[in-house]
């Protein structure tokens, strides 16, 4: 007999208050090896799109608990449609007219924030496991500028935390902006200017242009929070 994995594949589903952060986050932990399309089918009442049938399963499980995320905060927020949350250019989710929000997830968490636009344009949020030494050797070169390697001597004792942080700051800070640049852009196109430990926020700025509005020098405040398994990031752009 055929076992339904649908049970299996959700360990948990968490609503969490972060300081300073708008709308609705939810998190879900899940375990993708017992993942299988039928999953996505129960959890989300849809089929996979076109663009994901024929991914990895961990690309689809992640996929999956992502927008039941989504679907789950959606109607915290009062949304009765059924439309779906596409997939846009570079993976952008494409919202529900008068809402925005963010995806992120590892490869047993999801995690998203969704809220009204009546005050904020665009959010951007990226969940990101702890770098090991490993990792942190390998790929620190290429993700960090002159002035963060000064940030890292200067908080040298936790040097793995602060790499993961400015990894995940800049992928929030391009998921938060990416509606207005419309482009992709590297790690080296900006920078961690301070980071306040007691507050739990960041100042993130550009280093190059991206287009008229989105100029060289141009800071943005984002937020984080330590959890024990990941680091979650947050880079909020409000209505002016």
């Amino acid at each position: 007999m055929e076992v339904d994995s649908t049970n299996y594949f959700i360990k948990k589903i968490y609503q969490h208050k972060i300081n300073g952060l708008p709308g609705i986050c939810i998190q879900i932990d899940f375990l993708y090896n017992y993942y299988n399309d039928n999953v996505t089918f129960k959890l989300l009442g849809k089929h996979l799109p076109e663009s994901l049938k024929y991914v990895a399963i961990k690309r689809k499980a992640e996929y999956t608990a992502g927008r039941y995320a989504v679907q789950k905060a959606l109607r915290l927020l009062e949304y009765s449609s059924d439309n779906e949350v596409c997939i846009g250019q570079h993976g952008i989710p494409i919202w529900p007219q008068l809402f925005t929000g963010s995806i992120s997830h590892t490869s047993t968490n999801a995690m998203c924030v969704v809220s009204h636009t009546d005050e904020i344009r665009s959010i951007g949020i990226d969940i990101e496991n702890w770098f090991n030494s490993d990792l942190f050797n390998n790929i620190t070169s290429s993700i960090l500028t002159g002035a963060e390697y000064k940030l890292l001597k200067k908080y040298k004792i936790l040097d793995h935390n602060i790499a993961t942080l400015i990894f995940s700051a800049k992928e929030s800070l391009f998921k938060a902006i990416y509606f207005e640049a419309k482009c992709y852009f590297g790690f080296d196109a900006a920078e961690i200017v301070s980071i306040d430990f007691q507050k739990n926020i960041f100042t993130i700025k550009l280093n190059v242009d991206l287009n008229s509005n989105l100029k060289k020098g141009r800071q943005f405040s984002g937020l984080f929070k330590f959890y024990k398994d990941f680091i979650f990031t947050a880079v909020i752009i409000y209505k002016l």
